[in-house]
């Protein structure tokens, strides 16, 4: 180390605020460099982590105590929760909830970016665990991208009402609908009706889980067909994506008159509205 002490001594003094803005950058370039190869990736990684605080420049913060000090008193390096639940080995599952409620702390009471994702059964038990913690949290979601089982998305009913700063949400429940297709109950399906910062709306593999209310201030949405069925009460749409059964798909695409929204509220809205075979 002491080879290296000449070209590491200009970045020693650099200031705090500095250090701060770098590390944040890092983090946010990490974040967009791997999220699309992330769901390939971790699953074979020998160092695989349920929750994904190594995105972000958390090795530096062994580099030095002044740095380790900086990553752990800047919230804005924690606002961001990643939790996937896939094929890793036991051991890891271990301190997850702990170091997800230390994380939470260390974010104080800034707006969070929540992922939540089980890939494997096998590991519900420890989702079951992390997953109230989040709700807990729900007050301060900004965008919640949620792939839980049957049993977690029922949870999701304690949210209603308190989540006023949530503007994004996508739910995947591909692997709910390998077992079930039963309707949703309807303090579920609602639990996001009162969320009056909510503009953009994704429900991906929820076709039959039953007829799902938003506000009616959302600009953004993209669901099956019977997932959203008033949907000219949505006025302030200015995107819709709209996908269709697999069994409608071997049939014919659906006629403009089946669509539930009318051809002259469409051109009134200026709706961008879209039948296609999967959701974007």
């Amino acid at each position: 180390m002491s080879a290296y002490s000449s070209t590491l001594a200009p970045i020693r003094r650099l200031p705090s605020e500095i250090l701060r803005t770098v590390f944040r950058e890092v983090q946010i370039s990490l974040w967009w460099n791997t999220e699309d190869s992330e769901s390939d990736s971790e699953s074979e990684s020998e160092d695989y982590q349920m929750l994904a605080f190594s995105r972000g420049p958390w090795k530096l913060s062994h580099a030095r105590r002044a740095w380790r000090d900086i990553v752990l008193s800047y919230p804005q390096l924690w606002l961001r929760i990643v939790l996937r639940f896939g094929a890793s080995p036991t051991e890891t599952l271990r301190h997850t909830t702990y170091a997800l409620q230390a994380m939470i702390l260390r974010s104080t009471q800034h707006p969070l970016d929540v992922v939540f994702e089980l890939e494997d059964d096998e590991n519900e038990d420890a989702a079951i665990q992390a997953f109230p913690v989040l709700l807990e949290e729900s007050c301060r979601w900004r965008s919640a991208t949620l792939k839980p089982s049957l049993t977690l998305l029922e949870q999701l009913k304690v949210v209603r009402g308190k989540i006023p700063w949530l503007e994004s949400l996508t739910t995947n429940t591909t692997h709910i609908l390998k077992y079930n297709n039963k309707k949703l109950p309807e303090d579920v399906r609602n639990a996001f009706i009162d969320a009056p910062r909510l503009r953009k709306v994704a429900l991906r593999h929820t076709y039959g889980l039953g007829d799902f209310i938003f506000p009616l201030h959302i600009t953004h949405l993209a669901t099956y067909m019977g997932n959203v069925s008033n949907l000219e009460a949505y006025r302030s749409l200015i995107e819709c994506h709209f996908a269709e059964t697999t069994l409608l798909l071997k049939n014919s695409f659906l006629a403009p008159s089946t669509f539930p929204m009318s051809d002259a509220s469409l051109y009134h809205h200026r709706i961008y509205f879209r039948i296609c075979a999967y959701l974007p």
